[in-house]
């Protein structure tokens, strides 16, 4: 499930809360998508145009089809990487300057492990 979050930068939850959820989500291997809007605190929530919010959900929400290659058995399992690398952009309907990072702002990429029996840091549940 991807997961968007709009915040502040003076905005005390930011460290105490957001980017904690950051930093736990991508560990777990999930997608974290963040909007830190420059010198806003707590409120107001959100962004005045909500389209990009609205882009998100749209975005989350279509399906996906995950189609494996002929010659990619059980064995095999999906993951995504993407750059964590914060960009800073103008939101002119903003009014603002909103620091983006995560899979919704930046080029991701989809791949396939295989998982090896007997191998270095493969799931010892998979041995013989």
């Amino acid at each position: 499930m991807p997961v968007l979050q709009v915040c502040g930068s003076i905005d005390p939850l930011l460290g105490k809360n957001a980017l904690v959820i950051e930093n736990i989500y991508q560990q777990l291997g999930g997608r974290v998508s963040m909007m830190i809007k420059e010198g806003a605190g707590h409120h107001p929530h959100s962004l005045r145009d909500p389209k990009p919010i609205a882009d998100f959900i749209e975005e989350g929400v279509r399906p996906v089809v995950h189609e494996k290659p002929d010659f990619a058995g059980e064995r095999f399992t999906r993951s995504a990487f993407y750059s964590v690398a914060s960009t800073y952009r103008e939101f002119p309907k903003e009014g603002n300057y909103i620091t983006c990072r995560g899979p919704a702002f930046t080029e991701w990429l989809r791949t396939l492990r295989v998982r090896r029996a007997g191998r270095e840091g493969d799931d010892p549940g998979d041995r013989a």
